[in-house]
Order: structure tokens, then sequence, then C-alpha cells
């Protein structure tokens, strides 16, 4: 090395914990069990005192008794005056204890979209790879298994507790309704679609349902569920905009002079009845079938309606048509932004009667409802308290402790952290096997996030993480005893300015790259665009931040193009949750390879040193389009249509009128794809043969085909997507091609069965309505397509060839 490298390790930050030595497991599942000993807290005294000692504490704390009984017998004890106070729930304190029934205050919002949120607690709750990333395993295994191990921590800490450290005093966690974010990606200049599963209704619905089965498993004290699962933002949210600010006093939020008066705290999104029924509903309707617990409503109108006062979506629709019985709860702030900016009634006191009297139960929020509440609202108020003790019963909180049970241990979360990151990062090009990198050769890395640590983790994220370990890219190299170099210099994330590197010594360049997916010296998200310079700079995505463009901040792109001049295999990392422009790099000569790896986690540094050292071979794939920058130029982030059409109100965009290109795979123009959802490489090559495929009425089709794998066998498994695409003559608007199906088998050869409902023969009509489509439908095994089948549907008979 010349003197413009430095030693690899001189470049490690100081929090970059060393990499725990461990055997990452085969079967999922097996990490269930892996406990962490050190973190169990064996003395009885750190029990959480219980709000039912005995059966006889009070009447409602006989579990025996039927659970509607308990609950209107705890809730004919709460006074009038004690109502409103029920239902205002603090983000930071919760809903107030009532002490003379013994009733504990509560927190209905707990977040949890990969990990639980947590600050300056020990022992510390694990963090898992962004949602975005681990959708693109599409292994329902893994989802199952991450929502059980980290309800299964929420539980520990609501048991057990946890020690605060700014004051070394015991603690609980204050509720178990853990809330998850399940929205569409619908754009990709979203700040928040990191947190969803991605673009895909079919894979939201399948992710979320997935989910609640890990979350509410039967395995809290007693039998009861771990945890509640809420899902949020229902619905049609997917835009910040702004910036707002929030006067505590009043509760009301205002916009900042010289700045956007469009934010999602008045956005009046505009759906059309066939969008809403097959791409911004079928997810939550999964999540509700599923037996969640909780339903969080979002702060925007859906056609003039603001969501947290519209009974037609909140009653007549989840309650009385989906069959929900839980508790729903309001966005923060979102009552008081019906009334302020929305000014969708003429006082506080009708726009608190009128979310009530729509179905919302829980207000997120300083004082706006409690305070406007009125004594003619008694009969509401009970209703929306009765809903929400409905479900702290049903978690267990006034059932008695079991005699000589003991307490929940508090499982690790590591191994599972690392094989998920493994299991869902994207490999987008591989040009003459440049991956894995071969023993023995050298690896400059560069680029701005080559040392991430808590950049890693995206947004929503506990500080401090399980045991400290933040592991980097740097890190894991390292670890894996690589010959690293580092040189010094290269651009920031930010970098709007770019100064030459020298050419280095290097066998192969690993260039780090992407986004920030949090700011955590803007703490309130709302006030980002106003106060955090890496929002304004394009180069932050997350809550209250949305990109203005999916381009490469300046410096990165500079650092790129000049590497892939140095006649050295380049490899391209992305840190990022949505997509950025890939066009120029998808055929240079100069870029052998691009791995995008979303936000992997605390473990993704040694996740990603397993990939690129070829331990295991990438099989994740994409949950969303990457698309080119000229989308965004073609399209307006709120419009919130999916379908093609013609421009929103004759705008006028970058190169005059142009035609509105449509979203998402299933619907855009493909001129404007780059990597197309369910696209994602393997170091294997994979081999199909067809099997059987047979079609009825009734049952819908089953598939069956062979796959075998020649390559560097380290694929020990690999998912398959398989499309439908709708006959040429279907209802006007239906989609190109539509997921209906994966699975995730192991390697390297198997015998593969994929079904196909009946009701995935169905399209949307432009009144929302599903009717079955006759005529010829293909059926496609993987993106690209490796098999292809042709499904003929008739009134009586069908048939597949």
């Amino acid at each position: 090395q010349d003197d413009s490298a430095c030693r690899a390790e001189d470049c490690l930050s100081s929090d970059a914990g060393a990499l725990l030595q461990m055997k990452v497991q085969d079967d999922v599942a097996a990490h269930l069990v892996s406990q962490s000993k050190d973190n169990h807290v064996e003395d009885n005294a750190y029990h959480r005192p219980s709000a039912c000692p005995a059966a006889n504490s009070q009447p409602w704390c006989n579990p025996h008794l039927p659970l509607e009984r308990r609950v209107q017998m705890l809730l004919r004890e709460i006074r009038p005056n004690e109502l409103a106070p029920q239902i205002q729930n603090d983000l930071f304190g919760g809903t107030p204890a009532i002490e003379r029934i013994g009733l504990p205050a509560y927190n209905y919002i707990k977040e949890n979209d990969h990990g639980l949120i947590s600050s300056s607690q020990s022992p510390s709750p694990t963090m898992f790879p962004q949602v975005i990333l681990t959708a693109g395993s599409f292994n329902t295994s893994l989802f199952t298994a991450i929502g059980e191990l980290s309800a299964s921590q929420a539980r520990y800490f609501f048991e057990v507790g946890y020690t605060q450290s700014w004051d070394n005093q015991h603690g609980y966690l204050q509720g178990l309704l853990l809330q998850n974010n399940i929205n569409i990606f619908r754009d990709p200049r979203w700040g928040r679609g990191q947190e969803t599963p991605g673009e895909d209704p079919f894979l939201n619905a399948m992710y979320v349902a997935a989910w609640i089965k890990g979350v509410q498993a039967l395995k809290g004290p007693g039998g009861v569920p771990l945890a509640g699962m809420s899902c949020k933002h229902f619905d049609a949210y997917s835009f910040e905009g702004g910036p707002t600010e929030l006067n505590r006093t009043s509760g009301l939020r205002h916009f900042i002079p010289g700045y956007s008066t469009l934010s999602r705290h008045n956005q009046n999104a505009i759906v059309d009845q066939q969008d809403m029924s097959d791409t911004y509903l079928p997810a939550f309707e999964s999540c509700i079938v599923s037996g969640a617990k909780g339903s969080m409503c979002s702060y925007n109108q859906i056609n003039g309606v603001p969501s947290c006062g519209h009974k037609a979506l909140e009653t007549n629709l989840i309650r009385d048509k989906w069959g929900f019985d839980g508790v729903i709860v309001t966005d923060c702030d979102s009552i008081a932004d019906m009334y302020y900016p929305q000014q969708w009634k003429a006082t506080p006191q009708e726009t608190v009667r009128a979310a009530l009297e729509a179905g919302t139960d829980i207000s997120c929020g300083p004082n706006f409802t409690m305070v406007h509440t009125t004594g003619d609202m008694d009969g509401l108020l009970r209703t929306a308290v009765g809903r929400a003790l409905r479900v702290r019963f049903q978690l267990g909180e006034f059932d008695p402790p079991v005699l000589g049970a003991a307490l929940p241990m508090l499982p690790s979360g590591l191994a599972l952290a690392r094989e998920a990151a493994q299991q869902s990062m994207v490999l987008l090009k591989n040009e003459a096997q440049t991956l894995p990198v071969r023993a023995g050769l050298s690896i400059a890395l560069l680029g701005p996030l080559r040392n991430a640590t808590v950049d890693m983790l995206g947004d929503y994220v506990a500080d401090p993480v399980e045991g400290g370990v933040l592991i980097s890219p740097l890190q894991g190299l390292l670890d894996a005893g690589v010959d690293v170099i580092a040189p010094p210099g290269g651009p920031e994330v930010c970098s709007d300015s770019y100064t030459k590197m020298r050419k280095p010594d290097a066998d192969v360049v690993v260039i780090v790259g992407g986004l920030y997916g949090d700011d955590k010296r803007v703490q309130d998200p709302d006030l980002r665009p106003a106060e955090s310079p890496i929002c304004q700079n394009n180069c932050l995505e997350a809550e209250g931040c949305d990109r203005y463009n999916i381009s490469w901040p300046y410096g990165q792109e500079q650092l790129i193009d000049q590497a892939a001049d140095w006649d050295i295999p380049v490899v391209l990392v992305i840190i990022s949750g949505g997509p950025l422009d890939l066009s120029k790099y998808k055929s240079h000569k100069g870029i052998s390879a691009i791995l995008w790896v979303g936000y992997p986690g605390q473990m993704g540094g040694a996740a990603l040193a397993d990939i690129l050292l070829g331990v295991v071979s990438p099989t994740g794939r994409l949950t969303q389009t990457f698309y080119s920058g000229d989308f965004v130029r073609a399209t307006s982030i709120t419009d919130m249509r999916m379908r093609q059409g013609v421009a929103a109100g004759g705008q006028v965009f970058y190169n005059g009128y142009v035609p509105y290109p449509g979203r998402t795979y299933r619907f855009v123009n493909a001129s404007y794809v780059v990597y197309p959802f369910g696209f994602g490489l393997s170091y294997d090559t994979w081999r199909y043969r067809k099997g059987s495929c047979r079609c009825c009425k009734v049952n819908g089709c089953e598939v069956s085909f062979r796959v075998s794998s020649a390559g560097t066998g380290t694929a020990a498994a690999i998912s398959f997507l398989l499309f439908l695409r709708p006959p040429s003559t279907s209802v006007a608007g239906a989609p190109l091609k539509e997921l209906k199906a994966f699975t995730r088998v192991q390697g390297p050869s198997n015998e593969v069965s994929l079904s196909v409902a009946p009701q995935a023969f169905q399209l949307a009509d432009g009144s929302g309505a599903f009717h079955r489509e006759m005529g010829e439908w293909t059926l496609e095994i993987g993106e690209p397509a490796e098999l292809a089948y042709t499904v003929v549907v008739g009134s009586n008979a069908w048939s597949c060839q």
C-alpha cells in the first residue's frame, strides 16, 4: 500500500462492535429458542406489579368469566369524568392510570416495524433489517419468526422490564399494541416506503398475515398472545410534504411560512374505487381477517373524508364486513388535523364527535380530543374505552399471575437478524462473475457508507440496539479476514462537490453508497423539510421527508463514475429504502456488479460480507420497481392513481404534455423501468423443468415444476414467484400482471408446487367490484419468466397447458 491508503482498522468508528461468532442456522425457527441468559432476571421483585394480583382482587380479575362480562364490569367502574382521559393517548405518556380501581396507565402506540423502538435502556431490543428488505426474502416463515421474536422481547420488557440509563431506575414497557406500517409503496420518493413490505398488495397482504402469526403467537403468560398487532396507516397514505409544526398547548398544527402548505396532515388523497379495491385495501383486509388487535387511521383525507372520521371505512367496512373487534387508534394529532388544517367540521367538539361516531377509539396526541369532549358524548366514549379495554384483557393484562410460572426469558435476535439480511439482499448485476470475491483478492472499500453503523438501521429504531452490536460493512469484511484497503477521503452522503480520488492498488473496488434513512438531529419529523440539511439536500428518506427525485447525490455519482474508469472490477453496494436511478449503471461496462442491501439492520455488515465473499448466495428479490429518473418527472407524488392515463389536470412536465405512466410493476409503462419488481440474481444457475398444471373452477390452479442449481453451491434456498397476466380482452384498467403466489424452497434440487386460488382470476372493475375474467390467462414463474403456462378460464371448464 502507498501513502494514499490507511490501515482499515484505523477507519473504524468507535461504536462498531466486534462481530459475534455464531453459526447461522438453516432453520429460521431455531433462532426463537436462542436465549440470552445474561439478560434473564431471576428475582421476582422485578416482575411487573399485576393489575390483578389474584382472581378475587376485583370482579373483573376472574379469568374464568366471559371476556365481555369482564370488560363491562371494569367499564362500569369508570366515572364519566374519567372517560375522556382514557381515549387521549399521549405519544410519550400513554393514557393515565385510574388508581382508585387499579387500572394501570397504558400506551397504545408502540412501534415495532423491524424491532421494538426504545431509548436509553438496558437490555435493548434487536434491530432487524428494515421491512422493505426483509420482504425481499419472500419467506413467510422468516416474517413470522421475526414477528415472534420481536414480540417476545416486547413481552419481556412489559413483564420484567429494563433499566433506564439516565437515572438507573427500573422501568416497564407501557403497552403491547405493536404498530406496523403496511401501506403500499406507491411512489419511489416517499420517505417511509422503507417501512413497508413494498409496492404489491398481494405481497403486503401475505407479509402482514405471517407477521401477525408471529406477534400474536399464543406464548404469553397463561397462553395469551405475546403482543397485539396493529396495522397502519389506514388508508391511502404515502406522502409526507410539509413542513408543519405542532403547538402542544392547543394541539393544533401550523404550516411554516415559506414552505409547502400541503402535507400528510391535510392531503386529500383522491382514490378511485378500482384502485381502492385492488391496491389500497387488500393488505388491510388481510390484517383484519388475520386477527389483528388494532388498526391505525391515517392523517390524510380519502376523497374528502378524513380517515379518522371515515365511518364507511372504520365501521361499515372493517368492523361490520371484515369482522374487526379490536381498537382503532389515530396517528398522532389526526383528530386535531381534522379540525385544523383540514377544517372538516366547524368546531373542535363537532370534530371529536365525528371521529368517535366513525369508529375511532384512541386519539394519539397531547390533549385536543380530551379537552373537546362534551357530556353528551358519554355513550360514544364508553364504547371507545370498552373496545380499548377488550384488547388489554385479550393480552392478559387483567389475568392473575400463574402460580409457579417462570418469568419470561429475553431471546437474542442477533443470529436471526443476520440471516434475515442474508436472505433478503438483492443482486441486480454481476458481470463476469465478479461476485463472490475470490479468496486472496484485496478489496478497496470506498463510499460514504462504508463505515455505516446506525445508518444501516433505517428509521424507527432502538438506541442502543441489542448488545450495542452494530456491524458496519468495513467491520464485517475485517472480521472475515479480508485484506481491506480503506483510502481516506471521498464524498459524504450529501456532498455537492467532489475531489477526485487516487486509483487504489486493489483487485476489487467496493463502493458503499446510498441514502440516510433517519435524521436523529431533527427529532420532530414534521420539521425536517425546514430544519434538516440532509432532507433539504435530497439524501434523506424518512418520516416527514420525501425526496424530490431519485437521482444520486452529486458527490457519490462522481465517485462511481470515476471508479468506473479505473479498469478495476467495481461493485456498487446501495444502502437505501427507496430506489436510486440505476439506468446509467445497469449497462455501464465499468460497473461490474450492483447489490442493493436496503437498511440491513444491526448485523448488516456481517451479512454483507457473507454475500460479497460467497459464504451464502444472494437470494433476495425486489419488492419495489427501480425506476429511471424520468419517472418522477412524469408523475406528481400526490397523484394517487395506479393505472396509466393522462397527466392530471393537463399538467406540463419536463417534455411538455405526457401520458401518465402508471405506477408499480402492475401498471407502469415499461420504458420507465430499470429493474422490475421480483427481480434478483443468484450466484447459482437455476434450471427449470415443467411439471404438471391442473386447474378447475372450484380449486383454482396448482402448478408444479422441478428446479436444480449448478454453480457455487452456496444457495441454500431460493424464492419462486408466480404471476398471472390477464386476457387481452379484460376489463378496462386491468393490470399488466400480478403476483398471486410465492414460496421459498431449499436447494440445490427440488420439486416446487404453487397453488393459485380461484379468486386470483378476478379483476376489479371501475366500481371496485371484482368479477371473474373469462378467457386466456398466462401463468408465469419468475421475473423474468422462466416458465409459462396458458390457463383458459371458462364459465364451467378450466384448462391449463
